[in-house]
């Protein structure tokens, strides 16, 4: 009840969480199945998943050169792609979007994320940690 409610105040989507769990389960499949064919082209085939994971990350030409590269990524990969799909998808405000700022932390492993509601604003905001040399 709480998830249906949490919909119904964010979206105005009629899917119910069960559909919107089942096309999420349906993507995850679908990625794997794509992610499957890259890794046949890129001739890694012969290795386990978290092999190919390693070869990929130790790979230097797989790493970004730069703080402008990998926020534009992030804002290509969100605002342009994600983002106008989940807008269709859940009818949402086409103001939305997400800011990206670079930040430089030793303790950020990964990218984090502020929600709109948290940042008090229509944007959300991800951070990402600005050491290039930190996680390719």
């Amino acid at each position: 009840e709480y998830y249906k409610a949490c919909l119904s105040f964010y979206t105005d989507t009629q899917l119910t969480p069960k559909q919107i769990h089942q096309y999420g389960a349906n993507e995850v499949q679908r990625i794997e199945k794509e992610m499957l064919k890259t890794i046949e082209i890129i001739g890694l085939s012969n290795k386990s998943f978290s092999e190919v994971i390693e070869t990929l990350r130790n790979d230097p030409d797989q790493n970004f050169r730069s703080q402008m590269q990998i926020k534009k990524m992030f804002d290509k990969t969100i605002n342009k792609s994600i983002l106008p799909y989940i807008k269709k998808l859940f009818n949402l405000a086409s103001s939305l979007n997400v800011s990206i700022e670079a930040i430089n932390h030793p303790s950020l492993l990964k990218e984090t994320y502020r929600s709109s509601i948290a940042a008090e604003t229509h944007s959300g905001i991800l951070y990402f940690n600005s050491d290039i040399h930190h996680s390719p």
